[in-house]
């Protein structure tokens, strides 16, 4: 006689975490993710350390100086790498000449950083009189090889995410934050002038590691056709990455030339630490770039949850305790900058919305989309900043927030527009 058995209806199978676990590290999406996250969380809890370090060794106006520049140094490097850093994540994966790829890239790359560099040694004194500082030799050649070899790490980091090898990212960023965060000790005499040589020796030491990783050294040599191949997504995106970096790069600035250096040290501290926040839409946007775009759908669904299961918590936290945190710098960046981070804490979730937005787009090949997106955001959060910095350095988070929740709002009223139209 059949046993029956008994019918459960609709319900699903619950699944242990032990096969949870399994079915996340046997996806390509999560493991790079999590290790695109694990790299980003070391990096920036040892900026964290940094900064925690130099506030305490250095006056709020030597890591003023430091920051204005580093943040310049920056903006030039996105400058110098013409997009191929999102080029070679996105090319080299299916290419058979990768060998020509990277050469080319770093070639193109490291020329154009040279001269970008030296240029803003050049000139820079004519827009914010601080930096006449890179008049001085030693500074202008430290500043160039900063500019350099940290452009350099990027378009590595790429080549091992492209080759989904995220983890040695994570080895060469380890290498780059020890040296770091410990060289500020030794180098504390040379003022502002320490920060900025503690950045350029970490990089150089683990650019050397990072060419071990991918086991090649790249040539002077370029590919013409392999340029005109990626030329369209690398200009676009080149463009596009300049203007996402624009904004950060160039509050500094604007706070050292409208306010003072002081200010741009509490901006700075508090713009590092909601950098933390927004590592993982960062990351999973950057793998969500190298994966199938045939699968699409299902690993943006993935990314989403992703995003939303870690970075919410952590916003709530940082609101809380921002006053508290900000006191392992000091007293007065507690004082001046507490509000300010908690304004900057918010516009995070916004910002994950716009990032994987902006990935999507470019999965899509929709450059017209990426542009537009980038380019409001640049122009109105720096062009808000300047109409109001002077009042304080608070409403550069307001400006920041209110952009990125506009653009966010727009982005989502849209989504679920065509969410209805195509069910109808």
């Amino acid at each position: 006689m059949a046993v029956r058995k008994k019918n459960n209806g609709n319900k699903r199978p619950q699944l242990s975490w032990r096969t949870v676990t399994r079915g996340v590290l046997q996806d390509g999406l999560y493991v790079n993710s999590i290790w695109i996250v694990v790299n980003s969380i070391g990096l920036s809890g040892f900026g964290f350390l940094f900064w925690v370090i130099n506030a305490r060794l250095f006056s709020s106006g030597q890591l003023g100086l430091a920051s204005t520049l580093i943040s310049s140094g920056e903006l030039l490097l996105t400058l110098s790498l013409l997009g191929f850093d999102l080029a070679l994540i996105r090319y080299l994966p299916n290419n058979t000449d990768k060998h020509k790829i990277i050469n080319s890239c770093f070639t193109l790359a490291g020329l154009f950083a040279i001269v970008t560099s030296l240029v803003f040694v050049g000139f820079a004194r004519f827009f914010v009189e601080d930096l006449s500082v890179l008049w001085n030799v030693l500074w202008g050649i430290i500043f160039v090889i900063f500019v350099v070899s940290y452009m350099f790490l990027r378009l590595q980091s790429s080549v091992l995410i492209a080759q989904k090898r995220s983890k040695y990212v994570f080895l060469k960023t380890l290498i780059f934050s020890v040296l770091k965060v410990s060289l500020p000790f030794v180098l504390v005499f040379l003022g502002a002038l320490g920060i900025i040589s503690s950045w350029a020796i970490g990089a150089i030491a683990s650019l050397i590691g990072g060419f071990l990783f991918i086991k090649m050294l790249p040539r002077l040599r370029i590919s013409i056709p392999i340029i005109k191949k990626m030329f369209s997504f690398s200009a676009v995106n080149y463009i596009c990455t300049f203007l996402a970096l624009a904004p950060e790069s160039i509050l500094p600035l604007l706070i050292t030339g409208k306010l003072n250096t002081s200010s741009t040290a509490y901006y700075y501290i508090a713009w590092n630490i909601t950098a933390i926040l927004f590592i993982v839409p960062n990351a999973i946007s950057r793998t969500l770039l190298a994966e199938n775009a045939r699968l699409l759908t299902i690993n943006l669904k993935k990314a989403i949850k992703f995003t939303a299961t870690l970075l919410i918590p952590a916003v709530i936290i940082v609101v809380f305790i921002s006053k508290y945190l900000l006191l392992l710098f000091g007293t007065e960046y507690s004082t001046h900058a507490h509000r300010l981070l908690q304004l900057l804490a918010i516009s995070s979730i916004p910002f994950a919305i716009n990032t994987i937005y902006i990935c999507v787009q470019n999965v899509k090949h929709n450059l017209r989309a990426v542009f537009t997106v980038n380019i409001i955001l640049a122009s109105s959060t720096i062009g808000l900043s300047y109409l109001l910095l002077e009042r304080g350095i608070l409403f550069a988070g307001i400006s920041w927030l209110i952009s990125h929740g506009v653009i966010a709002c727009v982005v989502l009223i849209n989504s679920l527009v065509k969410k209805s139209e195509h069910k109808i």
